[in-house]
Parts: C-alpha cells; structure tokens; sequence
C-alpha cells in the first residue's frame, strides 16, 4: 500500500505544493533555496522544482533516493540535490532555506522536537516551514496507516496490539498528535510564530466523494466545519514563520 501510495507521487506531490505555498501566502521567495523533507520517491521534489531556483530533498531511504534521483533526470530536472538524512538532525547551516516542507513525516520522527528545532533552525528570515500532521483523534476517518477505525482513542501502550488484532500489522514507528499535543509541542519551541489550519475537508481537485463535491459547492460550509471541528478533523497543517 506504501508503495503504491508513492508510486501516484507525481499528481500528488503537484497538489500537495499548491497548497503549501496558498497556507504560507505570497511572502515565500521563490528566487531562493526550498528543502523537501522525507522526500520519499520525489513526488513534491519535483513539484517544488518547478516553482523554485533550487530545491534539496532529503530522505532516510537510500532506496527511495533513487527513484527519487531517476525520476527527476526524466523530467530533465537539473536544479535538484538529494541527500540521505534525518528530519532531526539536518546537514544544514542556519537560515539556508526560504521554505521548509515536510509532508507526512512528524508521526514517523523519533524526536518530534528535534524535528521542529531542525526545521525552524534552517529557515531563512522569513521563510517559512510547512508540514501536516494527521489527527490522533480524528473522528471523520480510519486511522490513514492501517486503516483501521479508533486507534487513537486507545491508549498508546494498546495501539500496537490493537493494530495486530484487527489488521495483523505492526504499528511500530508512529505517533499521530492530537490538537493538544500539536499545540504543546508548537509552545515548547519558544518564539516561534505559527498558525494551524484545521482540515475537516479540504477543496481539492478530487470530486468524486460527496465531501469534495461539498467542498466546492458550499466552501463557507467547510470553513465552518473546519473550526468548530478542529480537535477532530483529519489533519492540521501547520505553517512556522521565522521572523525578519
């Protein structure tokens, strides 16, 4: 499924860039440097380079770098660099970036404050860091890894065997956030400005199912759903702003 889900990363990662650059407005200077963080198989890389003077993706997968690396030479990308490297501790010096992305990957990093230290540390003077985080406690959907129903209700010492029960796969190496914990984890890093967006659901170029179809007919609808419901959406995307 993992896989697969990468393989469609192209048509993706075009939508995903989209609405990263509308969360973050029109002060991102695209002149700049931009870093994809958990590039994966270079789904947003490649989006991201067509909007940018350069762009840098990092990934822990070797294997995934170079498809990443291929696809990129078949669209005749030249202003792309691929590094192999955590998401907490980026080989990077300070302010080099004019924006971070970093799309599913909070719920896969160990140290999810590092995470945030590294990203916000990289940024340029105002630029900005950009990454979703799927909702412990969504209410609208099966939890999108194993795609199973209420495992973030549990306890997290019962998720695993919750997982195995009912999907027989392994849970290990994910930590989905709630409202309050994202919250908590924004605070801990002190002097940093940033706003999360709540996404019960979002207009995309998707209509075939009825909350995309209601997305589109009735957008202040979804405005509405979208704050009311804010500690149990989907997801949250969040957009760091380092200051001038």
């Amino acid at each position: 499924m993992h896989l697969e889900y990468e393989l469609l990363g192209n048509e993706r990662g075009a939508e995903r860039v989209e609405q990263i650059l509308a969360f973050a407005g029109p002060g991102v200077d695209r002149s700049g440097i931009a870093l994809d963080v958990g590039c994966g198989m270079g789904g947003s890389t490649r989006a991201m380079a067509k909007r940018f003077g350069r762009i840098v993706g990092i990934d822990v997968s070797f294997a995934h770098l170079i498809v990443a690396r291929t696809r990129c030479r078949e669209a005749s990308l030249d202003n792309v660099a691929l590094i192999c490297a955590t998401a907490e501790a980026l080989p990077f010096a300070d302010g080099t970036f004019e924006l971070v992305n970093a799309t599913d990957v909070v719920e896969h990093v160990p140290q999810q404050s590092a995470f945030l230290r590294e990203g916000y540390r990289v940024l340029a003077a105002g630029g900005f860091f950009c990454f979703n985080s799927p909702n412990r406690y969504n209410i609208f959907g099966p939890e999108p890894h194993v795609n199973l129903w209420g495992v973030g209700f549990m306890p997290r010492r019962w998720m695993p065997a919750y997982v195995r029960r009912f999907k027989r796969m392994s849970y290990a190496g994910k930590r989905l956030l709630s409202y309050l914990e994202l919250r908590r984890l924004l605070r801990g890093a002190r002097g940093i400005q940033y706003r999360i967006h709540g996404t019960a659901i979002r207009r995309c170029s998707a209509r075939r199912r009825w909350k995309h179809r209601l997305a589109f007919r009735w957008p202040w609808l979804v405005a509405v759903a979208n704050r009311a419901l804010k500690p149990f959406v989907p997801q949250y995307e969040v957009v760091v702003k380092k200051a001038r």
